[in-house]
C-alpha cells in the first residue's frame, strides 16, 4: 500500500514527517512525501487507487474538494492534521472559520487528527454529525521533542556554534519570501467576502510584527555584548529571507550566528535558553525543559498569543533578560500545555489507525520520475544561472531548501535511532525527481 504524506515547508515539517513515516512503514507500506502538486501528479499520472493520503490541511478550496471526492471515489483513505494547530489565539473559532471554511473537507475525509484537547472537543461539538471523525490524537511534531528522539550536533558544528547558546526564534512577517501584497491578496481570494471580517488583523500584525524583529534585533546585540557565557544566534522562519537579513545583521554584529538550515526542533534541543513572541516554539522548548522567555509581551494587540506568551518568563527590557537569563530560572508549564496540546505518543495511534484500516489490495505501480529532468527544469537550471531571480520572486522554491539529501541523511539517522514505544521497523530513504522522498522498510 502506497501512504502519501504532504509537507508544504520542508524547514519546518520534514523532520516531524520522516519521523511518522517509521510509524507508517511495514513489509507491505511504501511512504512517499512531497508537496501537494507533486502528490497529486503522482496519483493522476499513475492511475494510484485503495492507498493513503496524509494531509496538512482542510483548505475548502473547490480544486481540492474536487479532488478529494476521486479520491474518494477511487478507494483512498484521506487524513488530515493542519499543521498550524490553532492553538495560538484564544479564539479557536476564528482560526476554524478562516482555515475550515464551513467544514466543506471535513464531510469527504476519513479522519482529522487533533492536535489536543481543546481543538477535539471544539470540533466535536461543531460537528455533531461527523465527530466520530475527529482524534485527540497530538503530533509527532510534539514527540520529537521528547527525550526518546535524540539529536546530534552536526548543525552546530556547521555553523561554528561552539559552547551553550541563546537562541532567538524569528517568526515575523517582514522579511519572509512571500510578499506582503501577495500574502493579502491570496488571503482575500480564498475569504471572499469574509476577508473583511480578518482584514485589520491581517495589516496591523504586520506592523506589530516588524516592530518586534527590530527589537529581538536589538536584544540579540546586547546580549552577545554583554556577557560570555553564550553564543547568540537567530533561528529564522523557514519562510525567511535568511540571506538579506544575514547582511543587515553583520551591520549590528558579525558575532551574531544565524542558522536557517535544518529543523528547529535540532537547535532548540541543544539551546539553553529561548526568547521568543508568540512562536510556538516555545512548546518545543517547555517540552524540552528549557529556559523559555517571552519577550516584548506588552501592548501587541495583534502580533500575540497570550497563551503561547504565558509558557514563558516575561520581559520587556534587555536587562531583564539577561538578568533572568543568569538566574538559570525554569519554570515549569506541562500544566499549560495539557489544555491544548495530546503529550501522549502519536505514533503508536497512528500505527494502530492504519493497520486498522479496510481499505482493498491494489498492486499499484508507480513512476516517481516523471519530472527529474524535464526540459522545462533544466531550462530554467541554466537561464537563472546566468539571469538570478529576483529575491522573493519565486517564494514558493524556498519552502523546500531543507529537501536535500545531507539534510534528509541526518534526519533519517536521526530518526532511526530514536526509541519510541510501537516503532520497530527502521527505515531508508531515496530522493526521487525534485522534493519527492521515498521511503521503505530498512
Amino acid at each position: 500500500m502506497i501512504i502519501f504524506i504532504e509537507v508544504e515547508i520542508a524547514g519546518r515539517e520534514l523532520l516531524s514527517k520522516i519521523l511518522l513515516s517509521r510509524a507508517l512503514i511495514n513489509k507491505n507500506n511504501l511512504v512517499i512525501i512531497s508537496n501537494r502538486n507533486n502528490i497529486h501528479n503522482l496519483i493522476n499520472k499513475n492511475k494510484i487507487k485503495n492507498s493513503i493520503l496524509i494531509t496538512k490541511d482542510i483548505n475548502p478550496r473547490h480544486d481540492l474538494i474536487k479532488f478529494y471526492k476521486y479520491l474518494k471515489s477511487n478507494g483512498f483513505v484521506i487524513i488530515s492534521q493542519d499543521e498550524e494547530g490553532g492553538y495560538l489565539p484564544n479564539d479557536y473559532s476564528i482560526f476554524t472559520s478562516m482555515r475550515h471554511g464551513k467544514g466543506e473537507v471535513l464531510y469527504i475525509i476519513d479522519y482529522f487528527l487533533c492536535w489536543g484537547k481543546r481543538d477535539y472537543n471544539f470540533l466535536k461539538r461543531k460537528f455533531k454529525s461527523i465527530s466520530y471523525k475527529f482524534i485527540n490524537f497530538g503530533s509527532p511534531k510534539l514527540d520529537a521533542m521528547k527525550k526518546n528522539y535524540k539529536v546530534n550536533k552536526n548543525l552546530l558544528i556547521k555553523n561554528k556554534i561552539k559552547k551553550k547558546f541563546i537562541l532567538l526564534s524569528y517568526n515575523f512577517t517582514p522579511f519572509y519570501y512571500k510578499p506582503l501584497t501577495k500574502g493579502i491578496l491570496d488571503e482575500s481570494t480564498r475569504l471572499n467576502k469574509d476577508f473583511r471580517k480578518f482584514a485589520k488583523k491581517m495589516f496591523y500584525s504586520y506592523g506589530e510584527s516588524a516592530k518586534l524583529l527590530y527589537d529581538f534585533t536589538e536584544l540579540a546585540d546586547y546580549l552577545e555584548k554583554n556577557q560570555n557565557k553564550y553564543q547568540v544566534v537567530i533561528r529564522p522562519h523557514p519562510n525567511f529571507n535568511s540571506e538579506i537579513f544575514r547582511k543587515i545583521v553583520k551591520n549590528y554584529n558579525k558575532n551574531i550566528i544565524i542558522c536557517s538550515e535544518g529543523n528547529l526542533i535540532e537547535y532548540i534541543k541543544n539551546c539553553s535558553v529561548l526568547i521568543q513572541n508568540s512562536c510556538s516554539s516555545a512548546v518545543d522548548a517547555v517540552i524540552s525543559k528549557k529556559q523559555v522567555i517571552s519577550y516584548k509581551t506588552k501592548n501587541k494587540e495583534f502580533m500575540h498569543s497570550p497563551y503561547i506568551n504565558s509558557l514563558g518568563i516575561k520581559c520587556e527590557s534587555n536587562l531583564e533578560v539577561l538578568k533572568i537569563i543568569n538566574s538559570n530560572k525554569i519554570k515549569n508549564k506541562f500544566n499549560i500545555l495539557n489544555k491544548r496540546f495530546n503529550l501522549e505518543n502519536s505514533l503508536i495511534k497512528i500505527n494502530n489507525l492504519i493497520k486498522n484500516l479496510q481499505i482493498e489490495n491494489d498492486k499499484n505501480k508507480i513512476n516517481v520520475k516523471f519530472n527529474r529532468l524535464s526540459f522545462k527544469f533544466v531550462f530554467k537550471k541554466i537561464i537563472f544561472k546566468f539571469f538570478p531571480k529576483k529575491e522573493g520572486a519565486d517564494y514558493a522554491d524556498h519552502k523546500y531548501k531543507d529537501f536535500n539529501y545531507k539534510n534528509i541523511k541526518r534526519i533519517v539517522a536521526q530518526v532511526n535511532a530514536s526509541k519510541f514505544n510501537g516503532l520497530k521497523n527502521k527505515i531508508k530513504f531515496k530522493i526521487k525527481s525534485k522534493n519527492i522522498l521515498v521511503i521503505n522498510k530498512l
